[in-house]
């Protein structure tokens, strides 16, 4: 019903945001972790830090949400 979900996370390689989307994930979500701005990979481009914290960024179909930077708002945020 919600559509597919993407989850960008930036700035966090192996950090609590990653394992948060990692461990908590709908089915078939893909979840992407990489460099701020990273060009190329589009689920990451123009995806900047916030605050220069980690962020990360949930996407339904083409609409995504305000980046969260702690794991219990994206917790929250994949539970939605």
């Amino acid at each position: 019903m919600s559509g597919p979900v993407q989850v960008a996370i930036v700035g966090d390689e192996d950090g609590l945001l990653a394992s948060t989307a990692r461990r908590l994930r709908p089915p078939g979500a893909v979840v992407l972790v990489g460099s701020p701005d990273l060009e190329g990979i589009a689920l990451l481009a123009d995806r900047p830090l916030v605050r220069g914290a980690p962020a990360a960024y949930v996407c339904r179909g083409m609409v995504c949400d305000l980046p969260v930077t702690s794991a219990a708002d994206l917790a929250a945020a994949l539970s939605n």
